[in-house]
C-alpha cells in the first residue's frame, strides 16, 4: 500500500485497536522492561495508555491502527526524532515527546492482535495543561504563533515517503470532502460547507499549488498543546504528531486559526496567532491573502468528518462525543467569520503583520 494513494477513509473508518489496560502493561514490560500502570487515552484512529511507573515517571504508549500504512507510522516517528535533532542543533524553544527505545535499541515494535499487526512506540509523557481548558488571551495566542514556526523550523528539510501520506484532515485536498457532503441532514449546514469547499477551490488552491512547503504538524488544536500549570501564557509542548504530512507551510496557520474562537471579535486571537508565527516566520502577502479561506476550510472538515463519523461509528464512541461537540463550535466559529468581508480579514491579517 502507497502512503500517498490508499483511501483516507479507509484508516479512519477502520476499528482502532482493542487492548485491555492489562495487556498494554504486559507489552511494555516485554519490550521496554518498564513496569508500568496503564490507561487508556482519547484517540481517533489508534490507541493511546498513559503510562506511570512505580517511580511516578510517565510515558504513552500509541498502538498504531492496523489499517495505517507502516511507512505513515514509521515517517511519525522519525519525523520526532529529526525533531529533536533540530532542537538541539538550532537550539529551538520548543518541547514535544520523545520516542522511547524498546530494550533491544529499535523506535517501534510490532504486536500481533486478534489477527491483526500493530506498530507501537513509547514515547515521553509532557507535563502541562491542554490549553482549550484556560482562557486565550492576545498574549497566548501570540506566543503559540511563535511556537508554531519554531516547530516548522525543527521539521524544515524533513523528508520521508510517508509525508505524503493520504489524510482526510490534509486541507490541500480539502475538494475530496465534498464525497461526505451526502451525510449532511441539515440542508443549511451541508449549504455553508458546500460554500466553503467551493471558496476554498476557487480562491485558495491556485495559491498553494506554488506555495512554500514541507513537513507540518498539521493538527495544533487546543488539545495538542500544552501550557505551564503555573504561567497559562506559557507553552509547555506540543503533542500529537499523528496529523503530520508535508503540505503548504500557510495551511499549518490555518489550523491552529480555526481553533481561536472569540465571540466578541472572532478575529481577535487569529491576528495574534499571525502576528507571532511573523515575528519568527514572515508571512508572504499570497500566503496572508488565503489564509481566510484555510480557516474556513479546516472548519468544514471538522463539520463534514463529524457528519461522516456519526454514521460510520457507535453513538456512545468516546472520539464521536468529542468530535460532536467540535463540530457544533466549527460552525458557530464559520458563522461568526462569515460575517466579516473577506477584504476587511485580510486587511486585519496584513496589519498584524505590519
Amino acid at each position: 500500500m502507497s502512503a500517498g494513494n490508499s483511501d483516507p477513509l479507509t484508516t479512519i473508518a477502520a476499528a482502532p485497536p482493542d487492548f485491555a489496560p492489562e495487556e498494554a502493561q504486559v507489552i511494555v514490560l516485554e519490550q521496554y522492561g518498564l513496569e508500568v500502570q496503564a490507561r487508556p487515552l482519547v484517540s481517533e484512529r489508534d490507541q493511546n495508555f498513559r503510562l506511570v511507573d512505580a517511580g511516578g515517571a510517565e510515558f504513552v504508549l500509541k498502538i498504531a491502527n492496523s489499517a495505517e500504512d507502516p511507512d505513515v507510522t514509521r515517517f511519525q516517528i522519525e519525523g520526532l526524532m529529526y525533531l529533536h535533532k533540530s532542537i538541539r542543533r538550532l537550539d529551538l524553544d520548543i518541547r514535544a515527546p520523545g520516542i522511547i527505545p524498546t530494550s533491544g535499541g529499535d523506535p517501534y515494535c510490532t504486536l500481533d492482535h486478534a489477527g491483526q499487526r500493530h506498530m507501537a512506540r513509547v514515547v515521553t509523557y509532557l507535563p502541562g495543561v491542554p490549553l482549550s481548558s484556560v482562557p486565550l488571551t492576545p498574549a497566548l495566542c501570540r506566543g503559540l504563533g511563535k511556537t508554531l514556526a519554531s516547530l516548522a523550523k525543527g521539521l524544515a528539510g524533513f523528508s520521508h515517503v510517508g509525508a505524503n501520506q493520504s489524510l482526510l484532515w490534509d486541507m490541500k485536498r480539502a475538494l475530496d470532502l465534498r464525497r461526505l457532503l451526502q451525510f449532511f441532514d441539515d440542508p443549511h449546514l451541508r449549504q455553508a460547507v458546500s460554500q466553503c469547499l467551493d471558496d476554498f477551490g476557487a480562491r485558495a488552491l491556485p495559491v498553494l499549488d506554488g506555495a512554500r512547503a514541507q513537513v507540518i504538524h498539521n493538527d495544533l488544536h487546543g488539545d495538542n498543546v500544552l501550557v505551564q500549570a503555573y504561567d497559562a501564557e506559557i507553552i509547555a509542548g506540543v503533542i500529537d504528531f499523528g496529523d503530520m504530512l508535508y503540505s503548504p507551510l500557510i495551511i499549518d496557520l490555518g489550523v491552529a486559526a480555526a481553533y481561536l474562537h472569540n465571540d466578541n471579535d472572532p478575529l481577535l486571537f487569529i491576528e495574534s496567532l499571525v502576528a507571532g508565527y511573523d515575528s519568527e516566520t514572515p508571512l508572504l502577502q499570497d500566503e496572508l491573502d488565503v489564509l481566510v479561506y484555510l480557516v474556513k476550510a479546516r472548519l468544514a472538515a471538522t463539520i463534514a468528518i463529524h457528519q461522516w463519523r456519526a454514521s460510520a461509528r457507535a453513538a456512545d464512541d468516546p472520539y464521536r462525543v468529542l468530535s460532536q461537540q467540535s463540530a457544533k463550535d466549527a460552525y458557530a466559529f464559520l458563522q461568526l467569520l462569515n460575517t466579516i468581508p473577506v477584504d476587511d480579514v485580510r486587511a486585519r491579517l496584513r496589519a498584524a503583520c505590519a
